[in-house]
């Protein structure tokens, strides 16, 4: 098996964006895959080269499996998307993504991480459950592509 290692990228400047395209590429292909309400290719670049942006990945050989996109603000993280490939779950990527936004938001004296998620992803709510996280609210009919509703859920650090 070879070497997982996590990478983190925090407002990356745009000349920097040639070298991980490929990377959008693969983060766009699980987004495609896994979300109703997938973002695009350029919505990723997008979001790469956000100097508020703090992004996470995984990479197994030269393949993202798994990766965690936010958005940072004077007093919270915002977890902006989470996902790890099918034949990855199962392993502790996303927790091991998720200590590493804490622990970002602890080295930065930051109060709260956020996030808010579909509210028939049950595998996902049970984990941040787990790890801690409290349902703050809804957003009814937040999903354009499905109208359903988005969890709302935060944990302070």
């Amino acid at each position: 098996m070879s070497k997982v290692l996590i990478f983190e990228t925090i407002g990356f400047a745009s000349e920097i964006k040639n070298k991980l395209k490929k990377y959008f590429t693969d983060i766009e292909k699980i987004e495609k895959l896994y979300f109703k309400n997938c973002w695009t290719y350029k919505q990723i670049l997008g979001h790469f080269i956000n100097s508020n942006g703090h992004n996470l990945y995984i990479k197994r050989g030269d393949k993202i499996i798994s990766y965690c996109l936010c958005i940072v603000n004077d007093e919270f993280i915002e977890i902006l998307k989470i996902a790890t490939m099918q034949s990855q779950r199962g392993r502790g990527f996303a927790n091991s993504l998720l200590d590493k936004v804490e622990e970002f938001g602890i080295n930065n004296s930051l109060k709260r991480i956020c996030l808010e998620v579909d509210e028939t992803n049950n595998l996902a709510i049970d984990l941040y459950k787990k790890r801690g996280f409290q349902t703050d609210g809804l957003r009814k009919k937040y999903y354009k592509n499905s109208y359903n509703n988005a969890v709302l859920m935060s944990k302070g650090i």
